[in-house]
């Protein structure tokens, strides 16, 4: 993704058995995961890290810069 709006959210959904790997190439995001019971927040900013997203993890991202 790129040249999203500061103030927009991205994803609401989860995939049943696809899996991502989420890096952030430029700027900064949050990430937000859930798996029904728990819920973890990712603040990613830098492209050294990412994070792997298993299939039927909820996904949330939002406070883009």
């Amino acid at each position: 993704m790129y040249n999203i709006a500061e103030n927009a959210d991205r994803g609401h959904h989860a995939m049943k058995t696809q899996q991502k790997f989420l890096i952030a190439m430029n700027g900064s995001l949050d990430l937000v995961l859930k798996d029904g019971t728990n819920e973890k927040i990712f603040h990613l900013d830098s492209p050294d890290k990412g994070v792997l997203i298993e299939g039927g993890i909820w996904r949330e991202m939002k406070n883009f810069t």
